[in-house]
């Protein structure tokens, strides 16, 4: 840890693999079949490769055991990495990363995960979060921006971390999570996974920006209703 602004708060063991940094995220979940969401979700993907494309390297996908390095180089070429069809698989996973997440944690991602059992699923984009610093009103336009074609059933954005999830690390970094859950106040510490099990029950929570959807919003009388 450098200092006590959050941006530079990041961890490493003792290989010096940094296994936590700070990042400013985007997350929405959905809920029913894939193919219903198929334009919402190529959508949000189409507008992260637009928005970090350049930053991708890696990628992984459930039939990967680890992040591999990308072959392909331009954002054109990144956009046809993800289709979705009646035939997709019931586990259906796409992470793309600036860094491979079995060395450290990465910079940006961009991430698309769909459980067809439980029919849900959440997508993420996220990036360094010293780069949202002075840029507040551009990070809530390009987020409702990639949300907007979406039939969410709820999401947020702000300050979260960046994992080393597939790294072998030297270390139990839980307690590290509890320092900065402590620490920082409002940052996401949550796994992806375990928040998109338990959208079915109700929101997340608020966050500096909060989605929340139609399912959400009409037993509370809508927009009107939420104002009260």
């Amino acid at each position: 840890m450098t200092d006590n602004r959050f941006s530079d708060l990041w961890f490493s063991d003792s290989n010096d693999v940094v296994y936590i940094r700070p990042c400013w995220s985007l997350v929405l979940f959905f809920e029913g079949p894939l193919a219903e969401h198929a334009e919402g979700v190529l959508d949000f993907y189409r507008e992260g490769i637009d928005w970090i494309g350049e930053h991708l390297r890696y990628h992984q996908t459930g039939t990967m055991k680890k992040p591999r390095r990308l072959k392909i180089k331009t954002n054109a070429e990144k956009q046809d990495l993800l289709f979705i069809n009646e035939k997709s698989p019931h586990i259906f996973k796409l992470f793309l990363e600036s860094d491979s997440s079995a060395t450290t944690a990465p910079g940006y991602g961009l991430v698309v995960y769909y459980n067809g059992i439980k029919t849900v699923g959440a997508l993420r984009l996220f990036l360094p979060a010293e780069e949202t610093a002075s840029n507040e009103a551009i990070y809530a336009e390009r987020a409702r921006q990639a949300a907007a074609r979406l039939r969410f059933s709820s999401g947020f954005a702000g300050f979260g971390l960046s994992r080393a999830e597939e790294a072998d690390i030297s270390c139990e970094y839980r307690p590290d999570i509890y320092f900065v859950s402590r620490r920082y106040r409002g940052v996401n510490v949550g796994e992806l996974l375990q928040g998109m099990y338990a959208i079915p029950n109700g929101i997340r929570g608020v966050n500096w920006l909060t989605f929340v959807g139609q399912r959400w919003l009409e037993p509370i009388g809508g927009i009107a209703g939420l104002a009260h």
